[in-house]
């Protein structure tokens, strides 16, 4: 189940690599080169707050609330965020957004890899974690693709708007296929 959970938290994050772009620079009527400015800034947000949370917070956190209760508040946060991020109407706002976007995207995989291997017996966790990443990488195989494919059938902004679907999923299924699993990160 956890393996699931960050293989469609991978697969929702890769639909948006060429479409988000687009979106952006049609939506606010920009110049390529200034879009991809104003992208190439949105992402240095996301880069330092994914390194200051995974860096210097991810420990507090997951002693503060344990690892599953991060998986599940770091898809509702994404999620939430990603709502605010295709409806925000400046830049200022989309970079605010992907912060708290990029915070709730930290708290997942460091939570998720924790947990599997906390599960398995150590001459295993090799092998789970090439099994984990094998599913992570399939997804951002198959991400882009579908992305496109909305992108293409149903408009520029589905992309964007499938996202949050996709990561409330995440949440759902760390909720309920992992009731097994404690809420506490364990000493």
């Amino acid at each position: 189940s956890l393996i699931v959970v960050l293989a469609v938290v991978s697969l929702s994050l890769s639909m948006l690599q060429a479409p988000f772009g687009i979106f952006y620079q049609e939506r606010f009527q920009l110049a390529e080169k200034t879009a991809a400015q104003h992208i190439g800034y949105v992402l240095a947000v996301v880069g330092a707050v994914s390194v200051i949370v995974q860096g210097f917070l991810i420990g507090r956190i997951a002693k503060l609330i344990g690892e599953k209760a991060a998986i599940v508040y770091g898809a509702v946060i994404s999620a939430a965020a990603f709502m605010l991020i295709a409806a925000a109407n400046s830049l200022v706002l989309i970079a605010v957004f992907a912060g708290i976007h990029a915070f709730g995207l930290a708290i997942i995989t460091p939570g998720t890899l924790a947990l599997i291997s906390k599960r398995v017996k150590e001459e295993e966790q090799g092998a789970i974690m090439g099994i984990t990443h094998g599913a992570a990488s399939s997804a951002r195989v198959v991400g882009p693709l579908l992305g496109g494919y909305m992108f293409d059938a149903a408009g520029i902004a589905w992309p964007l708007y499938t996202r949050p679907a996709i990561m409330v999923a995440a949440a759902i299924i760390a909720l309920t296929k992992t009731n097994h699993l404690t809420n506490r990160s364990e000493p």
